[in-house]
C-alpha cells in the first residue's frame, strides 16, 4: 500500500471515528436535557428577554424575519390556523420527527405562552 494510501485511510478512519463519537455525544446530551432533572430550573423570563429569545433562538432556525429557512414560516398568516395553546404546546413539547426540539426544560409555560401570542398576534403581553 502506498503512503499516501495509508494516509488517506488513516483520515478516513479518524474521521469516521470521530463523527461517530460526536452524534453519540449530542444523543447524550439530548437524552440529558429531556430527562426530568432538578436541574432544569424554569424562570420567567422579562418580555424584553423572551423577545430576544424569540429573535434568536425561533429565528435561527424558522429565518431572522420569520419567513421559514430549516422550519417553516412563523408570519402571523401562517399561523392562523393555530390557537395560542396549540402553539404553546409545540414550542414546550417541541415535533417528534421534525427539527423543533421541546424547549420546555428552559423556559416554562407562561414564557411558551407569551411567545405564542407574540407569534401569533404579535402582541407582546
Amino acid at each position: 500500500m502506498k503512503k499516501w494510501h495509508k494516509f488517506l485511510l488513516f483520515a478516513f478512519l479518524c474521521c469516521g471515528v470521530t463523527a461517530v463519537d460526536g452524534v453519540a455525544r449530542a444523543q447524550n446530551s439530548m437524552n440529558a436535557q429531556n430527562a426530568p432533572s432538578a436541574q432544569n430550573h424554569q424562570i420567567n423570563h422579562t418580555p424584553d428577554q423572551l423577545e430576544q429569545m424569540v429573535r434568536q433562538d425561533c429565528g435561527s432556525c424558522h429565518g431572522l424575519t420569520f419567513k421559514g429557512g430549516l422550519g417553516a414560516p412563523l408570519l402571523p398568516e401562517n399561523l392562523r390556523d393555530y390557537s395560542v395553546a396549540d402553539l404553546t404546546t409545540i414550542i414546550l413539547e417541541g415535533l417528534p420527527g421534525t427539527a423543533m426540539p421541546p424547549w420546555q426544560a428552559i423556559i416554562s409555560a407562561k414564557d411558551a405562552s407569551w411567545m405564542a401570542r407574540y407569534l401569533k398576534n404579535g402582541e407582546s403581553n
